[in-house]
């Protein structure tokens, strides 16, 4: 199937089709766009703020291929952070420029407006984003300490429905043991497992009739009511732990153990157990997380709020030397260094003087472009 090739890509002499590569390409097709910011007086040890928000792939909009920054600063070392999934409070908005400014020529299906746009002078904490926000423990009681648990319901119908219950065995208490137990009405059924130290959650395959308890020897942990399918269990409002190890912190005095199920950086499921340490937040111990996707709360008491966090994340860093003048951020292999940015996620670039005493004047100039796949 042919396509029809708009003047613009015809070389104005022979006529033939040109075939254009690199940085050109973008531009002749005005899907290349630059931003320049100019930031005055930035002062020693101080941070300026340029947010963007890409465009959701759902949606039919284009893919953004960022590239390094150039930038040149008047006195001191400077250096760019690009973070990825940072919040920001919008600034002053700005619409890049289309580098291509012979818009009469610009073909069909040709990007002529930029789809995002960029606010400079953000605010953004660029510390931790909070998944889990202050959520109630689920008071579990009568842990069993290196025992058995049984499982029953008070409605003989409750048959055939399986109760996945989470918890830390004997000898590993820093991850996650599962064990499924399958509902058997009015009669008590034991767990397989004879060693759980701390149960964390438990959720269930199907809605039931009557109450669940599941119990240890010294008595009812838990009870998970009708039309309740879960206990102790949290879901993050965002899932992406960016291959960062998560944090946490309590609302008061705490060392209830929390648990963490997800997956790593190559997608097998990992999990991960930590005490808490009453209200100073503190990495959820060493194990970096690429998604989130279940917080185990049940251990903790009823009247302690739990909170999770995932450090913002870092995509690259660019740097210019004292006084120095950059081509292009990070060397001049611009194209090497290009990067595909998520869909739908929002971007905080953060400029740093790292001087210590001396203010700096610092010229930007962000390029990008836009494409429709």
């Amino acid at each position: 199937m042919s396509s029809r090739i708009h003047d613009s890509q015809r070389d104005s002499l022979t006529g033939f089709p040109v075939v254009l590569q690199g940085d050109h390409t973008y531009i002749h097709r005005g899907k290349a766009f630059s931003l320049p910011i100019a930031i005055s007086a930035l002062a020693a040890n101080d941070s300026y703020n340029i947010g963007f928000i890409t465009p959701n792939r759902s949606n039919g909009s284009p893919m953004i291929h960022w590239r390094p920054t150039e930038f040149s600063s008047t006195a001191n070392a400077v250096r760019l952070k690009l973070y990825q999934g940072s919040a920001f409070s919008v600034g002053d908005l700005e619409i890049p420029r289309n580098r291509n400014q012979y818009g009469s020529e610009l073909g069909e299906g040709i990007i002529k407006n930029p789809v995002m746009p960029i606010y400079t002078n953000v605010t953004a904490s660029l510390a931790n984003t909070v998944i889990v926000d202050a959520k109630a423990g689920g008071g579990f009681a009568n842990q069993p300490a290196g025992g058995k648990v049984t499982a029953v319901s008070d409605d003989a119908a409750d048959k055939g429905m399986t109760l996945t219950v989470y918890g830390t065995v004997t000898g590993e208490t820093t991850t996650v043991t599962t064990n499924i137990i399958t509902l058997n009405g009015t009669t008590a059924v034991d767990s397989a497992l004879k060693t759980f130290q701390n149960i964390l959650g438990a959720e269930l395959s199907a809605k039931c009739a009557g109450t669940i308890t599941l119990s240890s020897a010294g008595g009812a942990i838990f009870t998970i009511s009708p039309d309740t399918l879960s206990v102790g269990i949290e879901i993050p409002k965002s899932t992406i732990g960016y291959n960062e190890v998560p944090r946490h912190d309590a609302s008061g005095v705490s060392t209830a153990p929390v648990g963490i199920i997800g997956t790593s950086y190559d997608d097998s499921v990992i999990t991960s157990v930590d005490a808490l340490n009453g209200v100073i937040e503190e990495a959820h111990n060493a194990t970096p997380f690429k998604t989130i996707d279940k917080v185990l709360i049940g251990a903790v008491a009823a009247n302690r709020n739990v909170t999770i966090l995932v450090p913002d994340h870092v995509v690259d860093t660019y740097s210019v030397g004292t006084g120095g003048i950059s081509s292009r951020a990070g060397g001049s292999g611009g194209a090497s260094q290009e990067l595909i940015l998520e869909p739908g996620t929002s971007y905080v670039l953060n400029v740093k003087n790292i001087g210590s005493i001396t203010a700096t004047d610092v010229d930007l100039n962000i390029f990008y472009y836009e494409e429709v796949v």
